[in-house]
């Protein structure tokens, strides 16, 4: 499953997939976790996995 930049959530089969390959990196930036504390990170990272987008 993969959300898109608007929130819906789109499936992607195996047969729409052609070509898998590893880049052999991080896509994350160098140094972009640096100075958060631990409780951030887990705020971060639990706001990631909600499913439905966020409205004010």
């Amino acid at each position: 499953m993969h959300r898109t930049l608007d929130g819906q959530n789109v499936m992607i089969t195996a047969k729409g997939i052609k070509q898998l390959q590893s880049m052999g990196r991080s896509l994350m930036p160098e140094g972009l976790l640096e100075g958060l504390t631990e409780q951030y990170l887990r705020d971060f990272f639990d706001y990631l996995r909600i499913s439905q987008p966020i409205s004010k």
